[in-house]
């Protein structure tokens, strides 16, 4: 009965550790710089500099009304200078209350124009503080919302939130959603 025990302790002992090789085998590894392509792939679980939220914390959040919530969703290019900067859309784009939407910032590189885009609206949403608590984010699985919330610790906010399960994670409650446009991209400067 004793040796029963010990080849009971030893295969459990066996399964818990092909356990955590396995979950440990199945970590995304944060990259360096930003991720530039296969947006749509499992994501890491932390984001340097920042803080992993989960909808809990979302909804406290936009309880307390303070933080800035940038959906970050990809879309088509957006129109020719002639039409002001505004965005080409296949189809209408759902999001969290309240949130403002920046499309295509969270790409791996960004062209001097959407930089500027980019940092212009950080700037004007956070209202120059760069302490002001902001939340990325975009569908679950997507790295848009992990690179967008990387770039602004290197633009130096000092409160930026990742929502990795984004958008993907509010379907369940549509009613909940609302219907949200692209914030335009402004004329360059003279």
């Amino acid at each position: 009965m004793h040796r029963f025990f010990k080849i009971l302790a030893l295969r459990c002992l066996a399964a818990m550790a092909m356990f955590v090789l396995a979950a440990d085998a199945g970590a995304v590894e944060v990259p360096e710089e930003y991720r530039t392509g296969r947006y749509r792939a499992p994501t890491p679980d932390v984001i340097p500099g920042g803080t992993l939220v989960t909808r809990d914390h979302v909804e406290r959040l936009l309880a307390e009304g303070r933080a800035t919530f940038i959906d970050v969703f990809g879309t088509g290019r957006f129109a020719t200078p002639g039409l002001d900067g505004e965005w080409i859309l296949r189809k209408p784009h759902f999001s969290l209350p309240g949130s403002v939407w920046l499309p295509n910032v969270g790409t791996g590189y960004l062209t001097p124009e959407m930089d500027r885009y980019f940092r212009t609206a950080l700037e004007r949403f956070s209202r120059g503080d760069k302490i002001h608590p902001i939340v990325f984010f975009c569908e679950a699985d997507c790295w848009l919302g992990w690179n967008a919330a990387k770039r602004a610790i290197s633009y130096g906010y000092a409160r930026v939130f990742w929502y990795p399960a984004g958008i993907t994670d509010w379907k369940e409650t549509p009613e909940r959603m609302q219907t949200i446009t692209p914030e335009p991209i402004p004329a360059a400067p003279d």
